[in-house]
């Protein structure tokens, strides 16, 4: 974890080093601290518990959602809003299992140009217009498939595929591909 330009602190990452190079071993705890100590790690996830301890000691209000796909130059690039709907997608994410309703708790950043930021009311399984998926509430629900269109589009950030707003066909991968989430 790093603190980066207005106050964003990054929690998670991934970046492709290339498709024939080796990747780093993910990292992964419930222990803020321990990820801190591991920062150089290119693979890195702080679980349910470490993210809900992050917020009770940080008391950030906010989640950022960022992927990069080059050979698609498809940029998903959200942030969760301070209101209401946004504050029930953080405690989603930290704390409740309460699955949030997707449209009107987040906003678009301005280099998004993603179809999956387009279709909120489409977001969900098996219930639509929410966040995650019904059958993921578990430690990993931050990376594995937080935000989907179901059978349409995805973000992942662990798992095999990972996904920024990809249709099942478009899963290939390349070097600079990047995915990182971010809380303040």
């Amino acid at each position: 974890m790093t603190s980066v330009q207005g106050g964003w602190t990054l929690i998670s990452r991934f970046l492709m080093k290339g498709v024939n190079s080796p990747q780093d071993a993910a990292v992964e705890s419930d222990s803020y601290r321990e990820i801190l100590s591991n920062y150089h790690s290119n693979s890195q996830f702080l679980l349910r518990d470490g993210v809900n301890q992050l917020k009770n000691d940080m008391g950030f209000t906010q989640i950022r959602f960022y992927c990069y796909k080059k050979k698609r130059d498809r940029v998903f690039h959200i942030v969760t809003n301070q209101n209401t709907k946004g504050a029930n997608v953080v405690k989603f994410f930290t704390e409740s299992d309460t699955i949030p309703r997707a449209c009107d708790s987040f906003t678009r950043l301005p280099e998004d140009n993603s179809t999956l930021a387009d279709s909120c009311s489409d977001w969900g399984f098996e219930t639509t217009n929410r966040w995650g998926h019904e059958n993921n509430l578990n430690k990993r629900r931050l990376y594995s498939r937080p935000i989907l269109w179901a059978w349409k589009r995805y973000y992942t950030l662990s798992g095999d595929p990972l996904t920024c707003d990809d249709k099942l066909n478009e899963l290939a991968m390349s070097k600079g591909d990047k995915w990182q989430i971010f809380v303040r």
